[in-house]
């Protein structure tokens, strides 16, 4: 899956290059991965993927590395959130394929489910890290501190990604090249408030929001030059100029 993804990524940066022959080179290289992941993984009569006890991490990777037939996606979802559910909203995938658990959820619309993940507190949970008194990433997620494993780590299994893309709501429109065109598109859940900023090779983005009193208002700064979209809790879309903007609509009460 990882090399999947690989020639994905350098068959898109092919294309936004211009250089057709690459592109087609390396999106048959995807292609044919793709076959011979699902030859070794899946299986054809239910669409599921092979797994050792729990499907997160093995239909995350598959997902974002666009391994599976399209049809496949919904369900491999499902089985994610379903999984979650059953575990109480526990993640299981380990440093390298917690990203790709984000990205998924995230990318299918169902921040909703991350949001709950993110809410845990004990045994594997950010609340559990941050009990021990710990302001960085340990090496393991339930914060081993016997000496040997370290408490300041290089971890792949961070969120702060999906912080700024989904819960800020800063990130590139679909398609969107070198931040040219962009989102601000606020997944709060449950939170009543969040801010970020994104230093960007266009300029410095800034999303603000909160909800209170049965009132969602967002504040978004543009650099010039860069078009940018606002999508609301609601689902609506405004067009938004460069400059520091406040919109609101009616949000979630109690």
């Amino acid at each position: 899956a990882t090399w999947a993804r690989c020639a994905l990524t350098v068959a898109r940066a092919a294309e936004v290059l211009g250089l057709r022959d690459e592109e087609a080179k390396y999106r048959a290289m995807h292609a044919r991965i793709a076959a011979d992941f699902q030859r070794h993984f899946r299986d054809p009569s239910t669409g599921k993927l092979a797994h050792l006890g729990s499907p997160q991490c093995a239909n995350a990777m598959a997902l974002c590395a666009e391994v599976v037939p399209p049809a496949d996606r919904p369900a491999l979802v499902a089985e994610i959130v379903a999984d979650l559910e059953k575990r109480n909203w526990q993640q299981t995938p380990g440093d390298v394929g917690h990203v790709y658990f984000i990205r998924a959820l995230a990318e299918a619309g169902r921040s909703d489910a991350l949001h709950r993940v993110y809410a845990r507190e004990g045994v594997g949970s950010y609340g559990g890290i941050l009990s021990k008194g710990l302001t960085s990433l340990p090496e393991t997620w339930d914060a081993t501190m016997d000496g040997y494993q370290s408490l300041n780590h290089c971890m792949l299994g961070h969120v702060i990604e999906w912080y700024y893309g989904y819960v800020a709501g800063i990130r590139q429109a679909p398609g969107g090249i070198g931040w040219k065109e962009v989102l601000i598109a606020p997944e709060p859940g449950p939170l009543t408030g969040a801010e970020a900023e994104l230093a960007t090779p266009a300029g410095r983005i800034v999303s603000r929001w909160r909800q209170d009193e049965g009132t969602f208002r967002l504040h978004a700064e543009i650099p010039e030059g860069v078009g940018a979209t606002a999508v609301m809790p609601s689902g609506k879309r405004i067009s938004l100029k460069p400059g520091s903007q406040e919109i609101e609509e009616p949000g979630r009460r109690g």
